[in-house]
């Protein structure tokens, strides 16, 4: 039942036929998982407590930092530091008194995923017990994290109940419904039906390294919890099950787009047996081997393949610019906020970071006339910003017949170095393999075949020349 209380709050949810006091108090009876409290999970926190969610268990192990409140508009300045889900959980409480809410600092994973959910609600103090119970109606993924949505597609199954999927990348958004128990046998689809093994990491964009437009995670995490809300209503149905939503904030023909899924796969390993205990920790067991199997992409390279800042540097004191490269893959307008090869040529820089650099030194680093520094946006290097599984190259002749020029100059049996950078360390690390077979197809060595080449990942990129070099150096 409603009290009178509530029944003046929904008033305007009431007022509707398709919702009335029955949709209310099956909101009011429903319990939702929300993992991931940052732009998705914000918005969708907002709208679910407004609504009156009957409970809420709000799960995330992120502290929020400064570079989140463009767009995770739960939180302000003065919150920085502290973890989200804990202000998430104190803000959907001061928004709706009426509700209750939970949150959980750590990080859901297969190894603990079974034993931390099980939650009880008793004056919003967290209770953990060692099984969990089928408490939860649905779950939302607001992670916008592989790794994780495989992990909730299998808990999904194992509690046997929905969820709603994610997503929201430079100016693009996505959602759809899984594992919604519909009369259409062949749409009750799970994320294993479409992406039964999950890609390497290398091809898997997100929004620290590609942006996000502000709004957008706003937008799409509305569009959760009104998908949610639909669920739970039993007159209502969602609208994306079986489909896919794509919200493209740049369109000026409309921004809203939809993809037919393909069926369910009858032959799919996880949501054509039943999801107990034991395979939904065999399912954790095997999708970790897979990652580690597609995402070890230098493991056969070990660690003369990267390079530290401070190593760099340090090779840069006493190297002519002759016999090495500096290949930037950030995109072009990124460099327009910093790059390396600001630094005043022909001076004496001493750039220090007593925490980080040994012994305490300062280096003094000499510039000749340039850092031979080049860019090769990401992008270019395999033909698209978002799908980064294309081998094909742009690397253009001009530059490897500059590099093969300088090989054939340096010393012999001295190999000429190139070193790629990035903002992060992790773009930096695809683009060495992918640099590194072109230039081996051609065979670039001298006559001699004597001098040859090295192509270096610069580890941790500018975020670590910003940390361990030049803490003047901006971040972004």
């Amino acid at each position: 039942m409603l009290s009178n209380p509530e029944i003046l709050r929904y008033s305007r949810h009431l007022l509707l036929p398709q919702v009335g006091i029955e949709g209310q108090i099956a909101l009011k009876n429903a319990h939702i998982l929300i993992i991931g409290a940052g732009g998705l999970g914000c918005s969708a926190i907002l709208y679910l407590s407004a609504a009156g969610i009957g409970k809420l268990t709000i799960v995330d192990d992120d502290k929020i930092s400064i570079e989140n409140l463009h767009r995770q508009i739960l939180y302000t300045q003065n919150d920085v530091g502290y973890f989200k889900s804990d202000f998430a959980k104190k803000m959907a409480i001061s928004r709706n008194p009426q509700i209750y809410c939970q949150n959980l600092t750590e990080r859901l994973t297969y190894e603990n995923a079974l034993n931390i959910l099980n939650l009880n609600f008793n004056d919003n103090n967290l209770v953990s017990h060692t099984h969990l119970t089928s408490d939860f109606s649905l779950i939302i993924d607001a992670t916008d994290n592989v790794e994780t949505r495989y992990l909730i597609n299998d808990l999904a199954l194992f509690l046997n109940i929905p969820w709603i999927y994610g997503s929201a990348i430079g100016f693009e958004g996505h959602m759809s419904t899984f594992n919604y128990h519909s009369s259409d046998k062949d749409k009750s689809l799970c994320y294993k039906c479409l992406f039964p093994v999950p890609p390497p990491l290398f091809t898997i964009s997100n929004c620290n390294e590609i942006g996000v437009f502000g709004a957008l995670p706003g937008i799409i995490g509305m569009f959760q919890a009104l998908e949610a809300q639909k669920i739970l209503i039993p007159t209502l149905s969602p609208s994306y099950n079986g489909k896919l939503l794509i919200f493209d904030s740049l369109s000026n023909t409309g921004c809203f787009k939809e993809i037919q899924l393909r069926n369910k796969n009858h032959e799919c390993s996880s949501c054509n047996q039943k999801m107990d205990k034991t395979r939904f920790i065999e399912s954790g067991h095997m999708y970790n081997e897979l990652i580690v199997k597609n995402c070890s992409i230098e493991s056969n390279n070990s660690n003369k393949n990267h390079i530290s800042v401070y190593d760099f540097v340090q090779f840069l004191r006493v190297h002519s610019n002759t016999c090495y490269s500096v290949i930037d893959v950030r995109e072009k307008h990124e460099l327009k906020i910093c790059k390396l090869s600001n630094y005043n040529t022909n001076s004496i820089l001493t750039l220090s970071n007593p925490l980080k650099v040994r012994n305490n030194d300062c280096i003094n680093l000499c510039y000749d006339s340039n850092l031979n520094f080049s860019n090769i946006p990401f992008s270019a290097i395999t033909r698209s910003t978002y799908s980064r599984n294309d081998n094909e190259d742009l690397i253009s002749d001009d530059m490897i017949a500059n590099i093969r020029n300088n090989v054939c100059t340096i010393e012999p049996n001295h190999p000429y170095k190139i070193f790629v950078l990035c903002r992060r360390g992790n773009d930096s690390i695809r683009a060495c393999q992918i640099l590194r077979s072109k230039l081996e197809r051609i065979n670039l060595t001298d006559k001699n075949e004597k001098n040859s080449f090295a192509v270096y990942n610069i580890i941790g990129g500018l975020h670590a020349w910003s940390s361990d070099i030049d803490p003047e150096f901006p971040v972004y």
